[in-house]
């Protein structure tokens, strides 16, 4: 993962939010207000979940599903620590 701060292209995000919501249409001050945030959550949302994945996957980090089938992810070794 790039350790770096560039800025996202905002072309590129425009483009994702479209495919994403094809009937989408507003002005300027809309898609700065509302479509680039949203896209750049679900951006975020993906990478994050990704990254997670590979914590687990390494045995790094552990999760309890909860009744509605979210997650809640902890350290590893705070979990092996608790059951012994």
């Amino acid at each position: 993962m790039s350790s770096d701060n560039t800025v996202p292209d905002p072309r590129l995000e425009v483009l994702e939010y479209l495919n994403a919501h094809p009937c989408a249409a507003d002005t300027l001050d809309g898609i700065v207000q509302w479509w680039l945030p949203i896209q750049r959550y679900q951006t975020a949302k993906d990478i994050i979940q990704k990254a997670l994945d590979d914590l687990v996957q390494q045995g790094l980090v552990d999760y309890v599903e909860t009744g509605d089938g979210r997650r809640i992810f902890r350290l590893k070794e705070f979990t092996d620590r608790t059951r012994q």
